[in-house]
């Protein structure tokens, strides 16, 4: 009979906590220890295997959502991909990161979706999805700046965003949280008609294992709190980004802080969620201010 260790020793040997341990079991899958009479929990050697190259890759940028049902095979296939990654004597920061962005302006200048795509793609298997959807944000950033300054045209801006949100979607449609997970709605609101901002916050949220329900761009309040009750989910995050100014939207906030369930928080973000600031405060909206908050806010909803 193989030897079977207590979730203590599987610990000590991981460096994960008995929450994290637990929450891949039972969100994931990731593995199926045996329970005692006693109901505790007993981990074969190839386990504890598993556990430590699940822990070293999530440590590395990849989702667990994405990565927790992987052969041992497949996940150390991957740590030797990622380990084969030069780094630079600086910040300790990828080499590839210089080459990442040199790589997605000569494919938007060239105006090669399936080019932009598989450099996406390779990223992902190289860096992981958390350093691309951060570089992704920092990407749409650089975009703007080039096409504010006229080195990019206009045709160039929408292709990158199209691209980007057919590598979101699919990020997003992608991810195989368990059906206990909870669901985070999407969306921007009335009058805001930039969504690749609630892309990117529903492919992080799905990155801590959150399901993601995208309902678009500029939709109404009644709207949002309908989907919301409809679908009992545990929060809805909103993208603002453009206008600063719409004298509508103070209204539209209060609306939807008034017609959603209590107990259901708004996150929000973009570039001018600050310019909201007073109707925010109204409707005690949680702000985000980057991808990373965002999913801090999202694991503390979950304690």
């Amino acid at each position: 009979m193989r030897p079977l260790h207590s979730l203590k020793l599987v610990c000590q040997r991981t460096g994960l906590s008995p929450q994290l341990v637990r929450t891949w079991e039972k969100r994931y899958a990731a593995v199926t220890p045996v329970r005692t009479d006693t109901h505790r929990r007993l981990y074969s050697e190839e386990e504890i295997t598993r556990l430590d190259l699940l822990h070293q890759l999530t440590g590395k940028g990849h989702a667990i959502s994405r990565i927790a049902s992987l052969s041992e095979a497949e996940l150390r296939r991957l740590l030797e991909s990622a380990a084969s990654l030069p780094f630079s004597a600086a910040g300790g920061h990828p080499k590839g990161d210089s080459d990442f962005f040199e790589g997605m302006f000569a494919a938007i200048e060239s105006l090669d979706t399936s080019i932009l795509l598989d450099r996406l793609q390779q990223a992902v298997l190289q860096n992981g999805h958390s350093w691309v959807l951060e570089n992704i944000a920092r990407l749409t950033g650089q975009i703007g700046d080039r096409w504010r300054s006229g080195s990019l045209r206009i045709a160039h801006e929408h292709l990158a965003t199209a691209a980007l949100r057919i590598f979101l979607g699919g990020f997003i449609q992608d991810a195989k949280p368990g059906p206990s997970a909870p669901l985070l709605l999407v969306c921007t609101p009335a009058g805001q008609h930039h969504d690749l901002g609630a892309f990117l916050a529903g492919a992080a949220a799905c990155n801590v294992g959150w399901r993601v329900s995208f309902l678009g761009a500029s939709l109404p309040s009644e709207e949002i709190a309908a989907a919301a009750i409809k679908t009992q989910a545990k929060a809805v995050a909103l993208s603002i980004v453009y206008p600063a100014d719409d004298p509508n939207l103070p209204r539209e906030l209060e609306k939807l802080g008034n017609l959603l369930p209590l107990g259901v928080p708004v996150l929000i973000g973009g570039r001018s969620a600050s310019s909201y600031h007073a109707s925010l405060e109204k409707i005690k909206a949680l702000p985000v201010t980057s991808l990373s908050s965002l999913q801090q806010v999202l694991e503390d909803l979950c304690r």
